[in-house]
């Protein structure tokens, strides 16, 4: 048997719940944390994975892909072999992964183990074709899962999550005032086609852990690694990470998985984080334990920088080159740069 895996992180839902003890009302928020062990046959000659061939060379460029937020998660809407629906534009996530209740997918080859370790079954998918904004850009071998709770969380369908696997090829740069994506093709040492148009002041290093992207960043006395996440909602940090002088604690909030099962955890402000030179007086987090999932990708995680961060800034990230460039709109105040903008 052949092992991979894949790591989700999502949240999605924030509505209110019945009143409690001490509460008028819940916050709940719903979070994907979901380690996916791959168990697959060695595959023959003929295998769909060798089918697979290089991304189309003759594209649009950019590729401008509008997105709405549905709480502070990203949806966009994408063509998979002719079938159209919405997806969730997730960084985090590995694959492409459709929904079990619109794709059909081959025999069942896989078992994943979600945030609680529930064990949900996999299939795989052949998408001959991924479209996005009318353009080709990708094929791909898909995961196929049920997500009917995903949907229930965000009262909507939701056909699917586009993840690394679909957008590694391309400079991704994100614009939460116009609510638009750019994928920008990428020449062969790893640069955009178009000028460079970021300043040094904007750029940070990143480092791989398998497909996730992660900044390390100080936390105190600490150093601890973060990744980025455009499938998160919100951003996550491993409480065994937190110092008591550098937390400050604001309430509880419901997490849950893509299985029903939901767990409370304790959120707040993080004080003392810096990002290379760049101090962030307070910064938000889920305190979450997902160190037993974390430890399965090659560099553990101690926390995920979500879409609660991200829509801050304008955003760039690019996989070739490993950089994420964060600069603040022209049309801010002061010419505000993220060293010195509050959260």
């Amino acid at each position: 048997m052949k092992v991979g895996f894949t790591f989700v992180i999502r949240l999605a839902l924030e509505a209110f719940a019945p009143a409690q003890a001490f509460y008028k009302s819940l916050l709940p928020v719903f979070t994907g944390l979901l380690m996916l062990f791959i168990a697959q046959p060695t595959m023959a000659s003929s295998s769909p994975h060798e089918q697979i061939v290089n991304r189309q060379s003759s594209i649009v460029n950019p590729i401008v892909i509008p997105f709405k937020l549905v709480g502070q998660s990203m949806f966009v809407q994408a063509t998979i072999n002719d079938q159209t629906g919405t997806f969730l534009f997730d960084t985090g996530a590995s694959d492409l992964i459709l929904n079990s209740a619109y794709f059909t997918g081959l025999d069942e080859q896989s078992e994943v183990v979600g945030l609680y370790g529930e064990v949900i079954s996999v299939k795989h998918f052949l998408a001959h074709q991924i479209v996005l904004s009318g353009t080709s850009v990708a094929k791909d071998i898909a995961l196929v899962l049920d997500l009917s709770a995903m949907e229930k969380a965000k009262k909507m369908p939701i056909a699917g999550i586009l993840g690394y696997s679909v957008l590694k090829d391309y400079e991704l740069q994100i614009d939460f005032d116009s609510l638009q994506i750019m994928l920008f093709s990428l020449k062969n040492n790893g640069r955009r086609e178009q000028e460079n148009p970021y300043s040094s002041s904007d750029a940070f290093d990143f480092k791989m852990s398998g497909h996730i992207p992660y900044l390390v960043v100080r936390l105190g006395d600490k150093t601890i690694r973060m990744g980025i996440d455009s499938g998160s909602e919100r951003n996550i940090l491993q409480s065994d990470m937190l110092e008591a002088e550098n937390f400050e604690p604001t309430g509880q909030i419901n997490l849950a998985g893509l299985s029903p099962k939901v767990k409370r955890q304790e959120k707040g402000y993080v004080k003392s984080l810096r990002i290379g030179d760049v101090s962030l007086d307070k910064l938000e987090v889920v305190l979450a334990d997902f160190q037993e999932v974390s430890q399965e990708l090659p560099v553990q995680l101690h926390g995920i920088l979500g879409v609660q961060f991200l829509r801050q800034y304008k955003v760039a990230i690019n996989f070739q080159l490993r950089k994420i460039y964060l600069w603040q709109p022209t049309d801010t105040a002061n010419e505000c740069r993220l060293a010195i903008c509050t959260m």
